[in-house]
């Protein structure tokens, strides 16, 4: 698995699990040691390194630390996307969704849906790209200006080879300016060489 992929979902995740701090510089703490959130973000960092069943056991441990933390299960989903168990990625995607308390979590939690979509493609279901567009369109009634959604939206046309739509949406990150705003710049560039070529 492409080490990009798992490091553009991270930062979806992160944003909403990591509560700033009130200070001058709003600098996030770090979750406390054994914590849920410290096992989450630990496996977050072993995904990127690509060691799949590390991470899965730090998700898997902050799940037995509180049940309810609706973060280790979309954590336990994507690693479970990671080794092609796709239907048990859709059941902790489906558990992280109903545990999910806020709009922040369930923008994340649907937003993990798509990721799954778009990393399973045609070995998930046929109609893929198509459940991607639902669960995005349920984050627009969250929260339009959320940048993670429109990124990858943007990232599954890529994959479908909808390059202009991929374009529209990378166009709207750049717009909200709120995030994954050079992880777009780099992707719109990409799709523009894919054009370019296909055209060819």
């Amino acid at each position: 698995m492409k080490p990009m992929m798992i490091r553009n979902f991270m930062a979806v995740i992160l944003a909403g699990l990591l509560p700033l701090a009130c200070t001058s510089r709003m600098i996030a703490p770090k979750p406390r040691l054994g914590s849920p959130a410290h096992h989450v973000e630990n496996g977050f960092k072993l995904l990127e390194m690509e060691k799949i069943d590390a991470a899965f056991q730090e998700f898997k441990m902050a799940q037995e630390l509180d049940p309810g933390y609706a973060a280790a299960h979309i954590g336990m989903g994507l690693a479970y996307g990671f080794r092609e168990e796709y239907e048990k990625g859709l059941g902790s995607l489906e558990t992280a969704r109903l545990k999910a308390t806020i709009p922040a979590q369930h923008i994340e939690a649907l937003t993990g849906f798509m990721r799954l979509y778009t990393i399973g493609n045609t070995r998930m279901k046929s109609n893929w790209l198509q459940e991607v567009e639902q669960a995005f369109e349920k984050t627009q009634t969250l929260d339009r200006e959320a940048p993670g959604p429109h990124f990858f939206m943007g990232m599954a046309y890529k994959k479908a080879g909808r390059y202009d739509a991929a374009e529209t949406e990378f166009i709207r990150v750049f717009e909200i300016g709120k995030g994954f705003v050079e992880d777009a710049d780099r992707e719109y560039t990409a799709v523009q060489k894919l054009k370019k070529s296909a055209s060819q």
